[in-house]
């Protein structure tokens, strides 16, 4: 028995990954409502979403240097969005293979982010960019 983690239905069906949501193969209003959501939405967005990220980053058509993991615990505090804030207003994709594509040219800050949001900072600074609850 297979679940849609967008609307909770199960059924005995493959599932398919859209937008960080498990869901069954049937749920085209449920993939359409992913991709039509993740289209408005900001990094940020994303971020405060609560779903559970394990990807790479692609940020001004580079790959960033180090993995993405943001599980429900993690928060990015007010700092941390103002420091990083030209990632967090923009757009992003989810690609095919679950990987993120995030708008924003400046590939510089993105690699700074990533290296930040895998602990290659500081403890004092990483605590002041982001938050375990």
């Amino acid at each position: 028995m297979s679940k849609c983690t967008f609307c909770g239905r199960e059924e005995d069906e493959k599932t398919v990954f859209v937008g960080g949501y498990e869901i069954l193969e049937s749920c085209t209003d449920c993939k359409e409502e992913i991709e039509k959501e993740d289209k408005e939405m900001t990094f940020l967005d994303l971020l405060k979403s609560n779903l559970e990220l394990d990807c790479d980053l692609i940020i001004g058509d580079v790959d960033m240097p180090a993995s993405f993991v943001w599980t429900e615990e993690d928060k990015i505090t007010d700092y941390g969005i103002q420091k990083y804030e030209e990632i967090m207003k923009s757009k992003y994709t989810i690609l095919s293979n679950s990987n993120i594509e995030i708008h924003c040219e400046n590939h510089i800050l993105g690699a700074d982010f990533c290296y930040a949001a895998a602990g290659y900072i500081s403890s004092t600074e990483y605590e002041k960019i982001f938050v375990h609850d």
